[in-house]
């Protein structure tokens, strides 16, 4: 309710993307009344939603999602985009599904987060990608999204810290940060710390929008570098094992 999601109906259709079990999906249509759309590539996801929920989602990544460009008001990703293969390519077909006017709800690990940065918190498998509150706002606003809000809010503080020589009421200020309304938030992430382990933003897509990002080709293309640069980097930290030999050439 914090997002007042009302403002917002208009085609009355929500897409979860990594949706899990669909419980967000649930709330929202039992207590919302909105028409969900769920895609988890998890196949244990899809059946507890069915059998739990009522709700059939499909299975699979954000573009495999059988809905047509342009047809949603609300698009979640909650703690789902450090898992997608190629976050670019993933924002860019987010965009195309909303609607001029819809919104964007995205909730992240912070790269920056006292917990990531000291304790290495939030590095699972499957983690492909951090993002720190700069690096997602730029990319979002690079595609074409506003961004009329931004929340990151440290409580409680993870005690681990402070066994580490890490005192958190040195950075209190910086563990409690919001702002409101476009530009007012990519100004201020540029210009602050943002030490909450997590944070989450609303993007809206602007009502004179132009059919697809008016940079598609060329965020893509940067994206596809930045795969393969993170592909040939990784293999060569690979640890080799005794005895492993390379390839022929």
């Amino acid at each position: 309710e914090q997002y007042e999601l009302e403002q917002y109906r208009k085609t009355n259709r929500v897409l979860d993307v990594g949706c899990g079990p669909a419980v967000t999906l649930s709330w929202l249509r039992d207590r919302q009344g909105w028409e969900v759309f769920g895609i988890d590539p998890d196949l244990f996801s899809q059946r507890q939603a069915r059998e739990r929920y009522g709700i059939s989602i499909e299975n699979g990544l954000i573009h495999d999602v059988s809905l047509g460009e342009e047809s949603v008001d609300l698009i979640f990703m909650d703690n789902s985009l450090e898992h997608t293969f190629n976050p670019v390519a993933t924002l860019l077909e987010a965009y195309r599904l909303l609607r001029p006017g819809g919104a964007f709800f995205i909730f992240v690990p912070n790269s920056d987060g006292l917990s990531t940065t000291h304790l290495h918190a939030n590095a699972y498998w499957g983690h492909w990608f951090f993002y720190s509150p700069r690096s997602l706002v730029r990319l979002l606003r690079e595609i074409g999204f506003q961004i009329p809000r931004f929340i990151a809010i440290q409580n409680p503080v993870n005690p681990e810290l402070a066994s580490i020589g890490v005192d958190p009421s040195e950075h209190q200020d910086d563990l409690v940060v919001r702002f409101d309304t476009d530009p007012v938030v990519a100004e201020g992430v540029e210009k602050r710390n943002v030490l909450a382990d997590f944070f989450n933003l609303v993007a809206t897509k602007p009502l004179d929008a132009p059919v697809g990002s008016p940079r598609e080709a060329e965020l893509l293309a940067i994206g596809e570098r930045s795969l393969d640069e993170r592909s040939s980097a990784l293999l060569e930290r690979r640890p080799r094992t005794p005895g492993h030999r390379s390839s022929p050439r």
